[in-house]
């Protein structure tokens, strides 16, 4: 294995060094869990804007909320 197929990472309980494959598969994983909560989040919309639906101002709440940690971790995703 040559030096460009391997990332480095650094954290805890991490191992050193990870193949360009590794990486890959678990960016993966990532957006696909990620891709899962935004369907979600989008069905939650549609009931919230749907004129038959009734929620009370907790519900809109935590729908912001999940939203935004939904933005932040699309950005981290894209950044990292």
């Amino acid at each position: 294995m040559s030096e460009a197929e391997v990332v480095t990472l650094r954290g805890p309980g991490r191992p050193p060094k990870q193949t360009v494959e590794e990486v890959g598969a678990e960016l993966n994983e990532m957006v696909d869990q990620l891709l899962k909560e935004n369907r979600r989040l989008r069905r939650q919309i549609q009931r919230v804007l749907s004129p038959e639906e009734d929620l009370a101002g907790d519900d809109l709440a935590r729908i912001q909320i999940a939203l935004r940690r939904l933005h932040r971790k699309m950005a981290g995703a894209i950044v990292s």
